[in-house]
């Protein structure tokens, strides 16, 4: 009898393992199901930018085991610090790529507009769960069309959860005539970001090393169809370097980017700034058709100098001219001011002083290369450290050096501080605050973009941090 019920025993206890192993597979596959999307969700029409992720918590998986996100981190421990807080503060969860993954479902498309913001996920059970809760003991209070819990508005549409800074921009996405498009082309391990101005355009980012990129611009530009062959002539000088074919080219990318409707008070302040700059020193007018025998040219920054009073780029070129030039493409900035000869080595050139004598216009050079450069040390540094690598099939080249870089933006910045010319901050405000991001970008490696032009766009792809963690902190 005392064998029969301890049987008896044991099968209930398997029938209940048996049934919560079956309820744990309905509850899963129901979970899976319910986080299958059909299309990339819900956001408001208009948005300025846009994000879609086709598989966050991966990407954020990848993103976290690059040296890039190391250096950032250990670069940054307060501020990441302080935006995982605010995070946790906002939706109750601290982030981490499984708890993303668990409460948000997989995919999420996100927006901004006139600095609020708006993100749509399709998460499974246990987000819709909370939700109920959340309404059945008051915690999301209802607000037109939208709850609120804590500083989040939230909505659902056709299973998926809209929610954003402000109620507004969930009752515009519940009132989307259609859903965003997919993008199935994007990789799990990528990010798709689309911009409506600025100008319009695209760019696919990898979570992947040296966090590869590609995109494009709505610029019409001329096709060229040719190769650079100076990509690599300032070597290990530059700062910031940009060739192209034609320095129309790199004109009119500039011209389309500074156009844009896109506003923000930094963008305002820094055009503002690069112009009156530019009035100030009082450069020549370039004559017409100065360029017509240019077949490729490259301009880079060497440095910026803190000697003065205000700081002062160090620029060099260099110039590649077809057949029949036999004269330095920018000779005309010479035309009617004070010059003498000088000789770089073995090459026979002029110095004119410019702007008091903080520039000058130093040239050398013979067909088919020419040089040019804002001051003799930054020539001299260019004629010693020439350096050619094979051509390269693109329109354009744009390469960033972020070491140098950081380490100029780090002085610049405890140059304008000890001025106060940085709006609501003093000395010790940027030394606290904002050099430590100068630190971490000086780690970051190299930036290099090729570009192709096609009719309509401006088509462009390459790594936005080689070699990260390789260099020293930009401290000064």
């Amino acid at each position: 009898m005392e064998s029969t019920r301890h049987k008896r025993r044991l099968a209930r206890g398997w029938y209940a393992l048996l049934l919560a192993a079956l309820l744990y597979v309905a509850a899963t596959a129901a979970d899976r199901h319910l986080k299958r999307a059909p299309h990339a969700g819900y956001l408001p029409p208009r948005m300025e930018l846009t994000a879609y992720a086709p598989d966050l918590s991966h990407f954020w998986r990848q993103v976290q085991g690059l040296q890039t996100a190391r250096v950032v981190s250990d670069a940054l421990p307060r501020q990441v610090h302080h935006l995982e807080l605010a995070v946790r503060k906002a939706t109750g969860v601290r982030p981490t790529p499984a708890r993303c993954r668990v409460w948000l479902g997989e995919q999420v498309l996100a927006g901004l507009r006139g600095g609020e913001w708006a993100v749509c996920f399709k998460p499974g059970l246990l987000m819709r769960g909370a939700d109920a809760l959340m309404r059945l003991v008051g915690a999301a209070a209802p607000e037109g069309a939208a709850y609120r819990y804590g500083g989040l508005y939230y909505a659902w549409r056709d299973e998926f959860l809209i929610a954003a800074s402000v109620p507004e921009l969930v009752a515009e996405a519940l009132a989307a005539p259609e859903p965003a498009p997919r993008h199935d082309g994007v990789l799990q391990d990528a990010v798709r970001f689309a911009w409506r101005d600025g100008p319009r355009g695209w760019a696919v980012l990898r979570a992947a090393t040296g966090l590869p990129v590609e995109g494009a611009l709505a610029i019409k530009m001329p096709r060229r169809g040719g190769e650079l062959r100076l990509a690599g002539v300032f070597g290990e000088e530059a700062l910031v370097s940009v060739g192209a074919q034609h320095p129309g080219d790199i004109r009119r990318i500039a011209e389309a980017l500074a156009a844009g409707r896109l506003e923000t008070p930094a963008r305002r302040e820094a055009i503002a700034f690069c112009r009156r700059v530019w009035r100030a020193w009082a450069l020549p007018s370039a004559p017409e058709q100065w360029d017509a025998a240019l077949e490729e040219c490259a301009v880079a920054c060497t440095r910026v100098s803190m000697a003065g009073a205000a700081p002062v780029p160090e620029l060099a070129a260099a110039f590649r001219t077809g057949a029949g030039a036999d004269r330095h493409p920018l000779a005309w900035l010479t035309d009617g001011m004070h010059h003498f000869p000088y000789v770089w080595g073995e090459r026979a050139g002029l110095i004119a002083p410019l702007w008091q004598g903080q520039l000058a216009a130093c040239l050398t050079g013979e067909a088919p290369y020419w040089y040019a450069a804002s001051r003799e040390p930054a020539m001299d540094a260019l004629l010693a450290n020439l350096a050619r690598e094979p051509a390269m099939r693109a329109d354009l080249l744009l390469r960033a050096r972020w070491e140098p870089v950081g380490l100029a933006a780090a002085r610049l910045l405890q140059h304008a501080g000890a001025l106060e010319l940085v709006p609501g901050m003093g000395p010790r405000d940027v030394q606290d605050t904002l050099l430590p991001f100068t630190a971490a970008l000086g780690q970051l490696g190299a930036l290099e973009l090729r570009a192709r032009f096609t009719a309509e766009e401006v088509e462009f792809s390459g790594v936005l941090t080689r070699g990260a963690g390789e260099a020293g902190e930009a401290v000064p």
